[in-house]
């Protein structure tokens, strides 16, 4: 890490709830710097002297306003989001779940089209 940003990274956001990833924030962050977690109740117990954490728990965005905006956006390929996202057939779900909790993918969606019926 210090090869490539000498002295740590300013912010950090942690979205995939990994526990070697929550580790890998606390490394990559510079003495003051400030880390997001967005992972519900995952986040580490001890967080180094110095360090500004902010815990994140659905966001503070009002939606009737926020979605709109991200949608233009998106439309104007400011915000490639498709990126973030894995689509798995809802039979691979346990794949999904392996998936993001190894880092694999950041965003995994079920589809739910093709479940037999029960």
């Amino acid at each position: 890490m210090a090869k490539i940003v000498a002295g740590g990274v300013h912010y950090v956001l942690e979205t995939t709830g990994n526990a070697g990833m929550l580790l890998l924030t606390m490394q990559v962050a510079r003495k003051r710097g400030s880390a997001a977690f967005f992972t519900g109740d995952d986040v580490p117990d001890s967080v180094p002297r110095g360090m500004k954490v902010l815990h994140v728990i659905e966001g503070d965005s009002v939606p009737q306003i926020f979605i709109p905006r991200l949608i233009t956006l998106y439309q104007r390929g400011k915000s490639p989001f498709e990126g973030l996202l894995k689509f798995y057939d809802f039979n691979d779900i346990t794949r999904a779940m392996k998936d993001s909790l190894s880092g694999k993918t950041i965003k995994p969606v079920l589809l739910m089209n093709n479940i037999g019926s029960v």
